[in-house]
């Protein structure tokens, strides 16, 4: 073999060999970086206290790894009767817990595989997204029973009420429109067109101005026209949303493994935040000012918003998706899709040392009616970013690429 051939193979080699190892160098730090939060210890960032068992409504003590056929999805709050309601997207149905005893006392029929959900306080009435319909099915939460249905379109997914304007807010997943729902006479107003496959919903009390995830970026609504007013371009697909009233920041889930945040104000993205994995919903504590994201594994971080860092980690189901809070027992529940269970996570008191998946139930089974803030660290507000950019990398890429087909060209050049 020619020895310039053999150099061009070893440079090659030797740059591929670089790419990899910046890829695993860009992976772990990012990765090391949320490991070395995660295993902080942090007093009052909460625990799995109790664990229900959806399929024969079983409350377990701790954090409890069980596994039926029960997909809960959404979990909403309502605070005119201290419920927590669970759609239960392949039973097409809503739980009704009760936060007091935390045990199932409702289930009320809705259309086929529920989705999100938004209470109207004006009304009382909880809206339900039948994602596999164009309805909203309307619970009157007072007597939970199905009270009628609103034709909006095909697959309604996120439900949002604006305070502003007493206004419904329903995106269509795979669609490009947002539908707008005069709640007095629950009818539909209006569609804002708003971007491919839009999906989690959010309203800031401060502007009043409501955000829109979709495939590649936030649209942005003024209330009061119904109008988009900006987009903001992140180029990859977004899927949950909480807004912080401490700092007024909006905290945005982006595929594969962050979270950016932006400032309402301009409406700009400000800052990122690497996890390890991917993420879906996020909630708020007005507890202790943390923010809660789910893994899309069995875990769920904690992020502290006065540093934008990950200051804890949870354990909880398989597949954490939807979460409330209840702000009279002061638990978060958490919907885990994959194991057909609630986790209730307590924030205050002392956890146990050590969590059995074996945990004697607190209650005896019961079969389910039928019915139709603790001080946070002040540090420095910087940001955890990822220390070496995707461009470097692909540049890398392209050039080990490419070096390597000369050197295969000019072997077989050699050959003939």
């Amino acid at each position: 073999m020619n020895k310039g051939v053999l150099v061009i193979l070893i440079i090659s080699m030797l740059l591929l060999s670089e790419l990899i190892n910046l890829t695993a160098f860009a992976n772990s730090s990012a990765s090391s970086t949320v490991a070395e939060q995660e295993n902080q210890s942090v007093s009052n960032i909460g625990y799995v206290k109790y664990t229900l068992d959806l399929a024969n409504n079983t409350l377990l003590n701790g954090n409890v790894n069980i596994t039926n056929d029960i997909r809960p999805c959404e979990i909403l709050y309502d605070p005119s009767n201290g419920d927590i309601y669970v759609t239960i997207s392949n039973l097409n149905s809503v739980i009704v817990i009760n936060g007091e005893t935390n045990t199932i006392v409702g289930n009320i029929t809705v259309g086929p595989h529920p989705q999100s959900m938004a209470y109207d306080p004006q009304n009382g009435y909880i809206y339900v997204a039948d994602l596999f319909s164009n309805t909203l099915t309307v619970i009157n939460s007072k007597t939970n029973t199905v009270i009628g249905n609103i034709t909006v379109g095909q697959c309604p997914s996120a439900v949002l009420y604006d305070p502003s304007n007493g206004y419904i807010y329903v995106s269509h997943f795979l669609f490009n429109f947002v539908t707008v729902i005069n709640g007095e006479t629950n009818t539909v107003v209006g569609n804002i067109t708003v971007g491919q496959c839009p999906e989690t919903l959010l309203y800031d009390p401060q502007n009043g101005y409501i955000y829109v995830c979709t495939s590649y970026h936030i649209a942005v609504i003024n209330g009061e026209t119904n109008a988009v007013i900006r987009d903001i371009f992140v180029n990859r697909a977004l899927f949950g949303m909480v807004y912080d009233p401490q700092n007024g920041y909006i905290y945005a889930s982006l595929l594969p493994n962050s979270i950016i945040v932006i400032n309402p104000e301009t409406n700009t993205i400000v800052g990122n935040i690497t996890t390890k994995w991917a993420l879906s919903c996020m909630l708020y504590d007005p507890e202790n000012g943390y923010i809660y994201a789910s893994l899309l594994q069995n875990s769920i971080i904690v992020i502290n918003p006065e540093t934008n860092t990950i200051v804890g980690n949870i354990t909880v189901g398989s597949c954490p998706t939807g979460k409330a809070y209840d702000p009279e027992n002061g638990y978060i529940y958490v919907a885990n899709l994959k194991s057909g269970t609630i986790s209730i996570i307590s924030t205050s008191g002392t956890p146990p040392t050590s969590t059995s998946t074996t945990s004697p139930p607190i209650t005896t089974p019961t079969t389910a009616p039928s019915t139709t803030s603790s001080q946070k660290s002040a540090t420095s507000s910087s940001i955890t970013t990822t220390p070496i950019s995707i461009s470097s990398i692909e540049v890398y890429a392209t050039i080990g690429v490419i070096v390597v087909i000369i050197a295969i060209a000019v072997i077989l050049l050699r050959k003939r």
